[in-house]
C-alpha cells in the first residue's frame, strides 16, 4: 500500500514568528508515524500543536490533533487519543471543511491497516465512508469502500466484503484504472475464500485488463500468476504453464529476480506431478492510493 499520510494535500504555511519550525515539525511528524515511531509522534505533535496555539491555522491545527490521536492509538491509548480527535473535528467543522474530516478517517484506516491493526482499519474506513456518503461525494466514497471491502476480506467477513464490492460495482465508472484493479483483486480474494473459482478468474482477467490500461507490467504478470496458481489447483497444467509464460514475459528484464526464479521453478515441476497450490502475491504489492 502506498504509504499512509494523516496529513492533507495543503502544505502548511511558513509563519512569520516560527519560520521553517512548523514545517519542520510536520515533516517530522510525518516521518515518526511513517517508521512506527509512535512515541516520538506523540511528542512531536504535542510540541506542534504548543506552537500553533493561538494561530489562526484550523486545517494545520487539526492534522496535528490526528496525527496526535493515532500515534495513541497505536501506542494503545485510544481514550487519550479521543479527545485529540474531537477536537480535530470541532476545528475542521467549524471552519466549513467536513470532507477533510473523511479525508482524515480515510488516511487514519491506512495507518491502521499498514500497522496490520484491521479491525481499526475497518471502523476508521466505516466513518469515512460515512462522511462522504453525507457529503454526497460518490467517487470519493467509492475509493474509500473498495479499501474497506479489501479491510473486510483479510478479516475473514467475506459476505460483508461482497455485499460493499457490489455496491461499488454500481458506479464503476467513477473509478480510474488503479482503482478498478484493487476492486477487481479484492473481488478475486473473495471469490477464492469462498470457493468460487470460475468468479475469481474472471476476476483476475479484470485485474489484468486493468492493468492492460495502467501499462503496468508488474500489474499484469501478478494477475496472469495468480491465474496460473488458480489453474493449478483446478489441475489445468496446459492453461497453468500458459500463463506463467506470459506472467514471464510481462516482467522480463524488470529486474524481478526472485519472481522470475519462482516462475521458472514452476514450470520445471509442472513437468512432474505438482501440489496444488496456495495463490500469493508474485511481485511487490501495489500501492492504493490516498483520496485526494
Amino acid at each position: 500500500m502506498r504509504r499512509p499520510r494523516t496529513s492533507f494535500a495543503n502544505p502548511i504555511h511558513d509563519t512569520g514568528e516560527t519560520p521553517g519550525l512548523v514545517e519542520k515539525l510536520k515533516a517530522e511528524s510525518d516521518a515518526c508515524l511513517a517508521e512506527s515511531r509512535f512515541p516520538a509522534a506523540i511528542a512531536t505533535n504535542r510540541r506542534l500543536l504548543a506552537i500553533l496555539d493561538g494561530m489562526d491555522d484550523p486545517r494545520t491545527q487539526a492534522v496535528a490533533e490526528i496525527a496526535l490521536g493515532t500515534a495513541l492509538v497505536a501506542c494503545g491509548k485510544p481514550r487519550e487519543a479521543i479527545p485529540s480527535f474531537s477536537r480535530a473535528r470541532a476545528l475542521l467543522c467549524a471552519h466549513g471543511l467536513p470532507g477533510d474530516f473523511a479525508l482524515a478517517y480515510f488516511n487514519l484506516g491506512m495507518d491502521f491497516a499498514c500497522m496490520n491493526k484491521l479491525s481499526l482499519a475497518k471502523a476508521a474506513f466505516r466513518r469515512s465512508a460515512t462522511l462522504y456518503r453525507e457529503l454526497g461525494q460518490r467517487k470519493d466514497l467509492r475509493q474509500c469502500q473498495v479499501l474497506l471491502a479489501h479491510t473486510l476480506s483479510l478479516l475473514g467477513e467475506l459476505e460483508a466484503a461482497r455485499g460493499m464490492l457490489a455496491e461499488v460495482n454500481q458506479d464503476l465508472d467513477l473509478l480510474d484504472a488503479f482503482d478498478r484493479m484493487a476492486l477487481h483483486r479484492t473481488e478475486a480474494a473473495v471469490d477464492l475464500g469462498q470457493g468460487r473459482y470460475a468468479e475469481a478468474e474472471e476476476a483476475f482477467g479484470r485485474c489484468y485488463r486493468s492493468g492492460c490500461e495502467l501499462d503496468d507490467p508488474r500489474i499484469k504478470a501478478d494477475s496472469l500468476y495468480n491465474l496460473a496458481m488458480l489453474k493449478r489447483r483446478l489441475e489445468d497444467r496446459w492453461a497453468m504453464r500458459a500463463f506463467l509464460v506470459e506472467a514471464q514475459a510481462c516482467i522480463a528484464g524488470l529486474g524481478c529476480w526472485e519472481a522470475e526464479s519462482r516462475i521458472q521453478g514452476l514450470l520445471q515441476a509442472s513437468q512432474a506431478n505438482p501440489k496444488p497450490a496456495s495463490l500469493k502475491r508474485l511481485t511487490e504489492s501495489q500501492p492504493l492510493r490516498r483520496c485526494s
